[in-house]
């Protein structure tokens, strides 16, 4: 047994010793294969570190190379350019000098244009002054609702052997978007008169009418040149002596579009109706007064001659007389333009009221533009307020009149109610009661305007009207006395009427 155990230990011994020999063999070969690894790592660290110097060099040379495309870029960038601007300076003056040499010639010829339409003008003039013919006149009428501002000059000037009157009936465009002309005078003025120059449409009015016809005098019947067709603008007829007379006697203050528009530089006499007109002239006019004759107002000579004349009539027939008879004429204007317009504010107030007093008449006469303001402003549409017309005109004791000439509405009627402008001024030739349905938003009145303003009853609101109508039926009337004195004051022709002072104004320059 002892020695067995010696045995297996021997063994055992021996076992362990060829294994610590294999160990250690395999020790001196790992140690072998560290220090290869080693070596090798050593050597990649160092193929790194020459990578990396490498690549930092071509970075560097890089950079360097992008630097010198970049100098390069922008130098050749910048001197093209630079030539750019050189080439188009260069193109850019001899443009300018093509330009210039072009505007020279068109205005060497439009003065050429000029100077033979003048010849021919003057010419013309001459034969017909050499021939004893008599002083042609063309009226050019658009507003025949302002008729009787010309009407007494037309009339008088076709008794006289002097005068050989010619009218046109002009298409006009109030406030229309669409640039439509309609023509209201042609059926009028052929009603009255045999001989009317008419147009089919507004485009077959030849450029050349005025300069075919050839006139001594022309008169026109407001300075809005955009209401008009371009052949009878002032810029087109101002070879020509220009008579005007406003439509309206002026009583706002806006002396710039009243007293210095195209047609108050050019126009050859602007008859006006006062002293302080004049005076208006001489302030704001460019060419001053000389061109001014103080006539009085033919307008208010004619209103002052049909209110006598018999055939006048009221448009509403009933059988027992009305307790009131009222003739209301609303204006267009509104804020931003001359801003008396209440129309909108009242309207369906003035409506019910009709409906309420079937005893009081009322005629509603709105002003020619009111339609076009009101639909235009987006205040009342087109459709709406003509199906207001069409409700007002259903009552028995209601009219809407669109006619032409009102002054029988003045002679018949026992109170003016408006917002404005003429009416506030022309209804004081009946002395009849005004009030003045007042927007507090309007531009006020000039001097002349103001003397107007004690004769009238004011009022702001719907309720204001309605008090002061009471009033009136009542027998109140304080401000009576006051009508009355303006009206001796203004409407005095004791002397010459104005349309005998233009006349013979006429004769004596031309004749």
């Amino acid at each position: 047994m002892k020695r067995l155990k010696e045995f297996i230990k021997r063994i055992v011994k021996k076992l362990l010793k060829e294994i610590m020999e294999e160990i250690n063999e395999v020790d001196k070969k790992i140690d072998i294969n560290q220090q290869e690894i080693l070596e090798m790592f050593v050597e990649i660290i160092n193929n790194q570190k020459q990578l990396n110097d490498k690549i930092t060099n071509l970075e560097v040379s890089n950079i360097e190379l992008d630097s010198k495309v970049n100098n390069l870029k922008e130098y050749y960038d910048n001197t093209i350019i630079n030539r750019i601007k050189d080439i188009d300076c260069m193109f850019s003056d001899n443009k300018n000098n093509l330009l210039q040499i072009k505007g020279n010639l068109e205005f060497i010829d439009s003065k050429n244009k000029t100077v033979e339409e003048n010849l021919n003008y003057i010419m013309l003039s001459l034969n017909r002054k050499n021939s004893n013919k008599t002083i042609r006149t063309v009226f050019l009428i658009h507003n025949v609702e302002s008729w009787y501002t010309i009407q007494p000059i037309y009339e008088k000037m076709l008794e006289e052997n002097e005068f050989e009157p010619i009218l046109i009936a002009v298409p006009r465009n109030y406030n229309s978007h669409d640039g439509t002309f309609e023509d209201k005078a042609s059926k009028y003025l052929k009603a009255k008169y045999s001989k009317v120059i008419t147009f089919d449409n507004y485009n077959s009015i030849p450029n050349d009418i005025v300069h075919t016809l050839n006139p001594d005098i022309i008169f026109r019947q407001s300075p809005w040149e955009d209401d008009i067709p371009k052949q009878f603008r002032t810029e087109n007829i101002k070879q020509f002596k220009i008579c005007y007379i406003p439509y309206g006697t002026i009583t706002l203050p806006i002396e710039n579009l009243h007293f210095n528009q195209n047609i108050h530089k050019y126009s050859w006499r602007l008859y006006c109706e006062s002293e302080f007109h004049r005076k208006c002239y001489e302030q704001y006019n460019v060419v001053q007064d000389c061109n001014v004759i103080v006539s009085g107002y033919t307008k208010f000579e004619q209103m002052n001659k049909l209110l006598e004349s018999d055939g006048l009539i009221w448009p509403i027939n009933s059988i027992k007389k009305p307790k009131l008879r009222i003739l209301w004429a609303p204006h267009h204007s509104l804020e931003g333009w001359f801003g008396f317009s209440t129309f909108s504010d009242i309207y369906e107030d003035m409506y019910k009221f009709a409906c309420d007093n079937p005893d009081i008449e009322i005629v509603l006469r709105p002003h020619p533009a009111l339609t076009e303001t009101m639909n235009n402003s987006g205040l009342i549409s087109k459709n709406k307020l003509e199906d207001y017309y069409d409700r007002f005109n259903a009552l028995s004791n209601c009219y809407v009149d669109l006619g032409q000439e009102y002054i029988g509405l003045f002679k018949f009627s026992d109170l003016l109610i408006t917002d404005g402008v003429s009416f506030l001024f022309e209804y004081i030739i009946t002395g009849k009661p005004i009030i003045h349905t007042d927007s507090k938003k309007h531009i006020g009145f000039n001097d002349y305007g103001k003397q107007f303003e004690s004769s009238w009853y004011k009022a702001y609101t719907f309720n204001d009207l309605n008090v002061i109508v009471e009033q009136l039926l009542d027998g109140n009337d304080p401000l009576k006395n006051n009508r009355y004195e303006l009206k001796e004051k203004v409407f005095d022709f004791t002397n010459n009427s104005p349309s005998e002072i233009i006349v013979n104004d006429i004769k004596n320059s031309l004749l």
